[in-house]
């Protein structure tokens, strides 16, 4: 049994940064922007070792700080929340499989964007009561976009450098190993 080094959880930091500045320009120029984080998020739920989850988050949301303007401590509830549902929900549900990959990471980052956009309309000053009346239509389009992106590439977020650390082998691999 391995365990992650800090470097590790750097490196998951550090790519969670890239994928949500990119994410920031295609937002820039497409409104079918998908959020890239979320995808990561729900690769990562898939493939760690479930005392590693939180620290999985915590790294993906500390990338995302590092490049919204979205206050840090809404951006922590947003990512570690579902980063424990999602937790959950593999023992149940093979979070892998590509469908069941898609739904979660298209339904996170339409609930995500409610959750930023209710923050935000409170921090401005204005109702709570009125977050209905201005949700924006685009976290639609931004999840099917999503949906389709962890469909797709999904499995190539699990292939960045240096996340083979902090992901866990599959028991064959273990078993295969120690021979």
């Amino acid at each position: 049994m391995r365990r992650p080094s800090l470097l590790a959880w750097a490196l998951l930091a550090l790519w969670s940064a890239w994928l949500h500045a990119l994410q920031g320009q295609w937002a820039a120029a497409s409104p079918w922007a998908a959020d890239l984080g979320m995808v990561l998020l729900v690769v990562l739920a898939a493939r760690m070792p479930a005392g590693d989850l939180v620290k999985g988050g915590l790294a993906v949301a500390l990338g995302r700080i590092a490049v919204t303007i979205d206050p840090p401590a809404a951006v922590l509830v947003g990512l570690l929340v579902p980063m424990a549902v999602f937790g959950a929900l593999r023992s149940v549900v093979v979070i892998r499989a590509g469908p069941a990959r898609a739904v979660l990471a298209g339904l996170a980052s339409a609930l995500l964007a409610w959750w930023l956009a209710h923050v935000h309309l409170v921090r401005a000053g204005g109702s709570p009561a009125g977050l209905a009346a201005s949700l924006d239509p685009g976290a639609w389009r931004t999840a099917l976009s999503t949906a389709l992106v962890a469909l797709v590439l999904g499995p190539l977020f699990a292939l960045l450098p240096g996340l083979a650390l902090v992901t866990r082998r599959r028991a064959w691999e273990v078993a295969a190993s120690s021979r």
